[in-house]
């Protein structure tokens, strides 16, 4: 479970599918309509180890939904963002470790936002399929990032451990001249800002954190996950996963998992100097997912997180100003297809 992508970049986004044409081999078209067979019972034994399986070579047409509201004091945002991408399997190291390519193939948005209860709602879209869209300045990060290739490396379990290849975005966001002028430290610094607004917080959507060690007969687990609310608060909060059950379809075995998450909020260590004084804060949310055995990968994913905050704020000694967030992400990740690629 995992925090959608931060508001600041999701208040941005909705994404429509590629026409590109894909080779037609071993092509599998119902990734997305596999759950729904009959569920069986799971019994635990000998020690079952949880672990992502990919075989190398197949490619993944995916799509990550989202829906997020934002109501701070006056201030209200519903965006709606929908990510097409692609993904390639490279390879599978001895460790458990799979390395693969990824590619964003089409991006739009809708965000609506207004201020009080009677105020006209203003509207931004973007569609990467239009190039007046693609011209707009405000959203030149999203352009660049379009039909570009980077690599991540995923663990056995999970983890997001790598992402590499921004720095091609970089330059087209910046052009060849601004990026060559960048130190070493403020090229590496944006280029770290591009993989964790672009990349791993949407592939921390995709892939559920399964346990360390081997089940046992309660079939759970569970993970700690912090996550920062820029920029003032920081949401530390346990989410306990547990396996539901077994479903048989199409000729595949899917892992039906489920999740809760419950935690606090907390003031990020340097604002409390700053004269802000949190007086609540909550994180709670729920998650389910399909984990296919033939493909050792997550099929379908879903997750909601709700997170309230009262604080207050003093801009000078003689005042203090009360702030009130809610903010509810909703996120369905599918796999639409997949086929394998010739190694």
């Amino acid at each position: 479970m995992y925090v959608s992508l931060a508001i600041a970049l999701l208040v941005l986004m909705v994404g429509c599918s590629t026409n590109q044409q894909k080779p037609s081999e071993l092509r599998d078209t119902t990734i997305a309509q596999r759950s729904g067979g009959n569920a069986e019972p799971i019994t635990i034994r000998d020690s079952f180890r949880l672990r992502y399986t990919p075989t190398s070579g197949i490619e993944l047409n995916c799509v990550l939904e989202q829906n997020e509201t934002l109501d701070q004091d006056s201030l209200h945002v519903r965006a709606q963002t929908v990510w097409y991408f692609t993904q390639v399997i490279e390879q599978r190291e001895p460790n458990g470790r799979m390395r693969m390519r990824m590619r964003y193939d089409s991006i739009r948005l809708e965000q609506r936002y207004w201020q009080g209860d009677s105020a006209a709602v203003q509207v931004v879209r973007y569609n990467s399929a239009r190039q007046a869209d693609r011209q707009d300045e405000r959203f030149d990060m999203l352009t660049a990032a379009i039909g570009k290739e980077v690599r991540a490396a995923i663990s056995a379990l999970g983890a997001v451990e790598e992402i590499t290849g921004t720095g091609q975005i970089l330059r087209a966001l910046l052009g060849g001249a601004r990026a060559d002028s960048l130190t070493q430290d403020q090229r590496k610094q944006l280029e770290h800002q591009l993989e964790v607004e672009l990349y791993a917080q949407a592939l921390a959507q995709q892939f559920l954190l399964l346990p360390d060690s081997p089940l046992d007969s309660s079939r759970t687990w569970s993970r700690s996950i912090p996550q920062q609310i820029p920029p003032l608060f920081v949401a530390t909060a346990k989410a306990t996963y547990r396996l539901d059950s077994l479903e048989r379809k199409q000729g595949d075995s899917l892992l039906l998992i489920s999740a809760v998450l419950d935690g606090k909020i907390q003031l990020v260590p340097e604002v409390e100097k700053q004269g802000v004084v949190l007086r609540t804060g909550t994180v709670r949310g729920a998650a389910q997912g399909t984990l296919s055995m033939h493909y050792g990968l997550m099929v379908q994913r879903s997750n909601t997180v709700e997170y309230a905050i009262a604080a207050e704020v003093s801009p000078r000694k003689s005042s203090r100003e009360q702030l009130r967030q809610y903010r509810r992400s909703v996120s369905e990740f599918r796999v639409q297809s997949v086929q394998m690629r010739q190694q």
